[in-house]
């Protein structure tokens, strides 16, 4: 045998050793990179992003040199307003670094804060921003599942960029992710923290497979549907829909979005169902059977918990934890308990709870400002609109279920905070949360004082003057006269809390008349005015309210159509007597849209609208009128 071929032999024979050895070599580097997070557990992300691995086994030099063109070319695109062929770049970009958590932030923000903003029409606003969310939520977390960073921005995006007001249309997000999250979850239970959290639980409680490689690839697990289904009444009831065409899946729901007349849905309709085939007739009838509403409640729940992991990439036992941890009635249809969601899984899934950690402490702020908003937002009015589903008609009120989550977080916060000052420090410092804090509780103060919770905002006064040692001068006054002082020695009240203060107050006050508390009718009347008018004696033109009169229709209308939106629960009897205890001109002012929502309802329970609702006097002329001065050009 000649040398040559000897050591071709030789060779080969050193290869396979070397191939062998690599084999041997490759289970504990993959389990390396697992435990430092090089890869995503299981390798979930090769397998739902094949073109990853093909991308990243370029040479470094080379995906070094590639990704700095691409990021020129990318931003010269931008620039140049081509937006679509910027984010076909920016995707690749994110390919070759899909373990580079600062790649999939900048491009999410670039989309969501950039480009948004650059675009004109709501449907491109709404597109580049709900594009933000799915880049960081599908891909950016689906392959660093351990980078807090990604976590944070996405929170930041619905508690800022969708939950603020920087953004002149801030409304169309909050509207659009309002109708997504009716249309899955429904409006919750107009009662309590814990009717809210009960009402979610038996989601949080519907079977999920949550291996992260399983995760999107269907909406529903056929598997755990099989689960449900093991109960006969259930797969019973899910035969008969299925004669109906209605799945398990997206189609459960629309049919109950449709037909039901559960509070969940019919607290947003406009107006009566209409039944116009015999299938609705039928369909709606079984929707609506109660014979069968724990077959149908079991479907639901495991439709709604299936689609939350699979499709919105959440996890129901989680919102479960942070319902019942904050004892918060989370309402999953406004941004801002979404922002509330991200960080704190963040949180939770990287282990992250150290409070000198930049990155953790901020998620904290994020978390403490969220709850701080939902006392002045946390309770939504949703109306739908027909000829929009998209875009139904909403607006958020104050929720005072909110004081008490809000006041604990405070404590848990700032102690955590002053712990961790303790340790650098020798000497003592002052709580640099105070003052917010403070000025948090006051509010809160306020608010139970206009909504006629005169105990609760007592003792509220103490809990702050007990924990900041306060005394003497405006803290040893009654909790009416303190309100009072403060808004006289303050000044003029910012707008969120005008607001609220005078929504409350006129609530308060015609619950009141509804039961012949006079008395009380005229302080929240009084309180409601002259908060109004602080404010407008300060505010800036183009700031002001409208007239206080339309103010207070507005607020009694909603009263009479969908007290709901209050918190308040009232039957026909009672809107019919408040509504007959107003003067004439305030009757003027709602007639004709209470009319027009109420009177085939208040028709459907047997009564005559024209007798529990009668018209005011002068109305044909007020129509008149009103006409005139729609028809009217406005004064230059």
């Amino acid at each position: 045998m000649t040398m040559p071929r000897l050591m071709q032999i030789a060779w080969l024979a050193l290869a396979a050793g070397l191939f062998a050895a690599s084999g041997l070599l490759q289970r504990p580097l993959d389990e390396k990179s697992v435990r430092y997070e090089l890869v995503a557990p299981d390798d979930a992300a090769a397998q739902t992003h094949p073109e990853v691995r093909l991308l990243t086994m370029a040479p470094g030099g080379l995906r070094g040199m590639v990704t700095f063109a691409l990021w020129q070319r990318e931003e010269a695109l931008k620039n140049a307003g081509q937006f679509h062929e910027a984010m076909h770049l920016a995707s690749i970009i994110c390919k070759l670094q899909p373990r580079f958590p600062g790649v999939w932030a900048f491009q999410a923000w670039n989309m969501g804060w950039n480009i948004s903003v650059a675009t004109h029409t709501p449907q491109e606003r709404w597109m580049w921003v709900n594009q933000a969310i799915r880049l960081l939520r599908d891909e950016g977390i689906a392959l660093n599942p351990k980078s807090l960073m990604l976590y944070k921005e996405l929170g930041w995006i619905f508690f800022e960029k969708m939950g603020g007001n920087s953004d002149e249309m801030h409304m169309v997000y909050k509207r659009r992710w309002a109708a997504m999250m009716q249309r899955l979850l429904g409006a919750p239970p107009a009662g309590t923290a814990k009717d809210v959290i009960e009402a979610f639980r038996p989601i949080a409680k519907a079977p999920i497979d949550r291996t992260p490689r399983r995760q999107g690839k269907r909406p529903v697990q056929e598997d755990q549907l099989a689960i449900v289904l093991q109960d006969r009444s259930t797969a019973q009831y899910a035969a008969m829909l299925e004669r109906y065409g209605v799945a398990v899946d997206w189609s459960l729901l629309d049919a109950y979005n449709r037909y039901s007349l559960d509070e969940a849905v019919q607290t947003t309709s406009i107006r009566p169902l209409r039944r116009a085939s015999q299938r609705d007739k039928e369909l709606s009838a079984l929707i609506n059977d109660p014979s069968h509403a724990p077959a149908r409640n079991a479907l639901l729940a495991f439709v709604r918990a299936q689609l939350l992991w699979n499709e919105y990439k959440m996890d129901p036992r989680w919102m479960l934890e942070l319902m019942e941890f904050y004892d918060a009635p989370l309402d999953w249809r406004i941004v801002m308990t979404h922002g509330i969601y991200w960080v704190s899984y963040g949180v939770h899934a990287c282990d992250s709870i150290n409070i000198a950690d930049v990155n953790s402490l901020n998620t904290d702020r994020v978390l403490l400002l969220s709850l701080y908003k939902l006392t002045f937002y946390g309770r939504l009015s949703y109306l739908e609109d027909p000829g929009d589903p998209d875009m139904p008609q909403i607006a958020q009120w104050t929720d005072a279920r909110y004081i008490q989550p809000t006041e604990k977080e405070y404590d848990r916060f700032t102690d955590a905070v002053n712990a961790a000052n303790a340790k650098l420090r020798d000497i003592p410092v002052k709580d640099p949360f105070e003052s917010g804090h403070v000025n948090y509780t006051v509010i809160a103060i306020e608010t139970l004082y206009s909504m006629d919770r005169l105990k609760e905002a007592s003792d509220l006064l103490e809990y702050i003057k007990k924990r900041y040692k306060k005394s003497g001068g405006e803290w040893d006054l009654t909790v009416e006269d303190f309100v009072y002082n403060r808004f006289n020695r303050d000044g003029a009240p910012i707008r969120d809390v005008t607001i609220s203060q005078v929504t409350s107050s006129i609530v308060s006050a015609h619950i009141n008349a509804v039961v012949g508390k006079t008395d009380a009718w005229n302080r929240y009347m009084s309180f409601a005015r002259f908060v109004y008018d602080k404010y407008q004696q300060q505010a800036a033109v183009r700031n002001q309210f409208e007239p206080f009169e339309f103010l207070q229709a507005q607020i009694v209308a909603e009263l009479l159509m969908k007290p709901e939106i209050h918190g308040v629960k009232l039957d026909f009897a009672d809107r019919a007597k408040l509504y007959r205890s107003l003067d004439n001109q305030l009757q003027l002012l709602m007639y004709d849209q209470v009319a027009m929502l109420l009177r085939q309802e208040v028709q459907a329970q047997g009564l005559d609208f024209d007798t529990a609702f009668p018209p005011p006097r002068g109305l044909a002329q007020w129509r008149v009128e009103r006409q005139k001065m729609m028809e009217s050009p406005p004064a230059r």
